[in-house]
This record gives structure tokens, sequence and C-alpha cells, in this order.
């Protein structure tokens, strides 16, 4: 357990984070594996999102943290894709589980035209983003600017990839997350780590949640407990990527993904 800055509330909890289409979901536990019932939590924006996990000394955030500039590719999504197809079963397709990051260019030069970030985005990367990035721009840009305004925010937010983090549980990357399969494959993996998982009640908060936001942000509980366990070890990690020396963007944010 670990005390703030101000020393009057104590860190306990680790977390892990998953973006919706209208705010955030938010999972919450003392540790992994947890054996109560993991506190679940909807937040409206990345400011209750802050709020919510004052008691946190790690958060586990689907969300692209450091962002890329002009035509610079990060080396954690070059090497996170090669990771997901070398654990797949059946590489063809897996890499498309993660997107490569925007530039930060495109990301704020839109004006909130999804036009206008696709010509910004062939202008520096040669081509298009795949049709589901437009979607979550939104969440990046916000995650981002609450990071830029206050960078301390990483020593405790960290970006970590879900597909990664069931991949390292299972030894293999799972079924897709968008059919009935990868869903069980899914509970199956989670439930001896989680053993109150099936006794989690949500409100009509979460309406917009879908079944796989809240795997992937149970499953960032994991990484979490990780990263609290490791992060201030000066040896390469296993567990990030890249391993060893991490690049930093231009406003001084690391670009790193954990699992």
């Amino acid at each position: 357990m670990s005390t703030d800055a101000d020393g009057d509330r104590s860190r306990e909890y680790i977390a892990g984070v998953d973006g919706t289409k209208n705010g955030w979901i938010l999972t919450k536990a003392k540790d992994w594996p947890c054996t109560e019932i993991p506190d679940v939590f909807f937040a409206n924006n990345f400011e209750e999102l802050i709020a919510l996990t004052q008691d946190c000394d790690a958060i586990a955030l689907d969300m692209p943290l450091g962002l890329p500039s002009r035509d610079e590719i990060r080396t954690c999504d070059r090497e996170a894709r090669s990771l997901l197809e070398s654990l797949s079963p059946s590489p063809r397709g897996a890499a498309s589980r993660l997107f490569l990051t925007p530039p930060r260019e495109a990301l704020y030069g839109h004006g909130g035209k999804a036009r206008e970030f696709q010509k910004l985005h062939r202008q520096y990367r040669g081509k298009g983003a795949g049709l589901p990035v437009w979607g979550i721009v939104p969440k990046m840009t916000e995650a981002d600017a609450a990071l830029c305004t206050d960078p301390t925010l990483q020593d405790r937010f960290f970006e970590f990839h879900p597909e990664l983090a069931f991949a390292h549980l299972a030894g293999k990357t799972l079924a897709s997350k968008h059919n009935a399969a990868g869903v069980l494959s899914r509970f199956t993996l989670l439930h001896p780590f989680l053993p109150r998982l099936l006794d989690i009640s949500l409100d009509s908060s979460f309406h917009s949640a879908t079944i796989d936001d809240i795997l992937d942000a149970l499953v960032g509980l994991s990484t979490a407990a990780h990263f609290r366990r490791v992060r201030h070890d000066a040896s390469p990690q296993d567990r990030r990527l890249p391993a060893s020396t991490v690049p930093l963007d231009v406003k001084g944010l690391r670009m790193e993904i954990w699992f």
C-alpha cells in the first residue's frame, strides 16, 4: 500500500479501464487474484475517471498513451502486433486486433470531422486509418489532454492491451471477443482469478457498455497488479513492449504497452 503526495489517502486498489461509446468502464480490486466482488464503475469523462481512481495505485487503461508524430509508428504497436500473431493458433488476422496509433497531428487537426481526420492521416501515414479508429479518437484525445496537463498521472495510469493480457493468461491468442466462443473463453479464463465474477451487478448507467468492454476492463486488473509490482525495476520487463528502453513522445509521455 502507498500514500499519495498529500499523505491523506491510501492507494490500496488496482484498476482496469476500458473506453465505451459514452464514457469509461472502471473495475477496481485490492489485488489479483481477487476473492471479493470487483467494484465496477462508469465514468462519463476522464475527469470523473481520475476522481474515481484516487485510491488506486496502478490503473491499466485500454487506450494509447504517448502519441507518435507525423509518419512515426510506435515501436510498441509493431511489437504488439507481432506478439499477437506469434501467440495465435491462426496468425492470419491476429495483428488486426491492435490498430496503429494515429499521429498526434491527425488527432488534433480534424475539427471534429471524420473526413478531415482521414485526410490528415493519409498526409502523414500515406494511407487512411482503419474505420474503427475514428470511433475512439475522442477517447484518445481526452486521455492525452489529461496526461499532458498533468504528466504525473502516468505514474499510475499506463497503457495496456486486453488481447495481449488475455493471451498472456491463456498462453495463446483467444477467439474473437465479438462471438460467443470468444466471450465464453474469456469468462472461463477469468473465473479462477475472480471467483465472484458472476456476482457483479451493473445499474442503468452502464447502458452503453458491452460484455467485451467489461471483460477487457476486468483483465486489466491482472496487468495492473503486475505493473504495481515491477514498475520501479530497472531490468527489462517481460510483460511490457518494448521490454527495455521506452521511447517518449513529443510531450514527454511514455510510448509503451503492458500486458
